[in-house]
């Protein structure tokens, strides 16, 4: 009897370019799957920072660029480190009985990503001493890792068939780090979920430019906040994608809010470590250092050092302000990470496919918010999860407004996206 095959990616489509469509057409396409899934950052994405656009609209490109259902990824897991991002992501479709999980990556060698995703979760000896050292002499874990991982393989008698150089190629680049980080998870939770990476097309993560075919999302964002015409993105965008953008919203937007809330969570001698992210060093230096800065950009610069990347202190600067706790954050995780999963939207030809996952989902599918007491309960690590999704869209939603004057309907009138 024929099994529907189903393939998964997360992402952001912060916003849905040209590299996104080829890598959702080549996972189809490698996978021979009948229907792709996309899990979904919600209002805040990985790197710590708010996203330019509601979940809606980068739900509705998706959908009709290619996919055929979208689920959120919750505030508490997208806008967390790698790992815990990539865990939810994991977790959330093997629960949902997907078959594989696909990714793109700079250097899409799934030998190499299998063999040293194995080596880090293992952590030999040699391996952990190394990064006992690195990290001691105050560098931040990527770098400590990377230089670990050198320094034990040189002198491991067990040294990976994978060549230092392309070893240092994946733990360098971001969407390699990433790639990364989902095999390490299958591992861990260990799952029948396949992994499959797509060799990423186009220009790098953070490349500037909008010419050619291809341009990162970065790129994109950059041209339109600084005051670019939308259509000359014409050649590095879906025309499906393109027509749905509005004006982004500035992160800059933010600055005020997040300067508040901080101030006022220090001043009322809240303990800073309670949040995710945030270690007893960087408490210290947020409230030894934060000030009024002009941007939202800068207040990760205000308490930067060399342990910490400008990512982690945003990440932990977002968790304070969305009041997202180390025990809520361990909580969800010893519920296995996804305790639920969330519908964004889905395509009308794609309804056999919602039939598929509630046939093979071991956790509650929300189609509606209405409905979550009933599927989730109360006080429990799932309920709690989307309420903190829900604080976050509301506090997305009322910058959104501050700045535009359009009201964004509450999180329990939210609608799901049906193309």
């Amino acid at each position: 009897m024929y099994r529907t095959s189903i393939v998964g990616i997360t992402a952001e489509y912060h916003p849905f370019h040209n590299g996104h469509l080829y890598q959702l057409n080549e996972a189809k396409r490698r996978t021979g799957a009948d229907f792709a899934v996309v899990m979904l950052s919600g209002h805040f994405v990985q790197r710590g920072m708010p996203a330019a656009w509601d979940t809606r609209v980068r739900t509705e490109a998706a959908l009709r660029c290619g996919a055929d259902a979208v689920f959120e990824i919750p505030a508490p897991f997208s806008a967390a480190s790698a790992r815990e991002y990539a865990s939810f992501s994991a977790a959330a479709m093997a629960a949902l009985g997907i078959d594989v999980l696909s990714c793109g990556a700079e250097h899409a060698d799934e030998a190499a990503i299998a063999q040293l995703a194995s080596y880090l979760e293992e952590e030999p000896q040699e391996y952990r001493e190394a990064l006992a050292i690195h990290l001691k002499k105050g560098e931040s874990f990527p770098a400590a890792r990377l230089a670990a991982a050198e320094d034990a393989l040189n002198r491991s008698s067990a040294a990976l068939s994978t060549g230092l150089p392309l070893i240092r190629e994946l733990l360098s680049s971001p969407n390699d780090l990433l790639a990364l980080e989902y095999a390490m998870a299958i591992l861990r939770q260990g799952t029948s979920l396949r992994f499959l990476p797509v060799p990423r097309t186009g220009n790098a993560h953070d490349a500037a430019g909008t010419g050619g075919s291809y341009a990162s999302a970065t790129a994109i964002r950059e041209h339109l906040l600084s005051g670019g015409c939308p259509e000359e993105l014409s050649g590095v965008m879906p025309a499906a994608s393109l027509k749905l953008l509005s004006a982004p919203l500035d992160p800059d937007a933010f600055s005020g809010l997040y300067y508040r809330v901080i101030r006022q969570r220090i001043f009322e001698g809240d303990d800073l470590t309670r949040y995710a992210d945030v270690s007893p060093d960087l408490a210290g230096l947020i409230r030894g250092r934060l000030k009024q800065t002009a941007a939202f950009r800068d207040l990760p610069e205000t308490v930067k050092c060399r342990s910490y990347t400008h990512t982690r202190i945003s990440r932990a600067l977002t968790h304070i302000v969305l009041g997202i706790l180390a025990e809520d954050l361990e909580n969800y995780k010893a519920a296995g990470y996804a305790p639920y999963v969330r519908l964004l939207g889905f395509r009308k030809d794609a309804a056999p496919l919602l039939t598929e996952l509630k046939t093979r989902s071991r956790i509650p599918l929300l189609s509606k918010t209405a409905d979550a007491p009933a599927l989730l309960g109360t006080g429990t690590p799932a309920a709690k999860m989307l309420a903190s999704e829900a604080y976050a869209s509301a506090l997305w939603d009322s910058v959104y407004f501050e700045r535009t004057g359009i009201r964004l309907p509450e999180f329990p009138q939210k609608q799901m996206v049906i193309v």
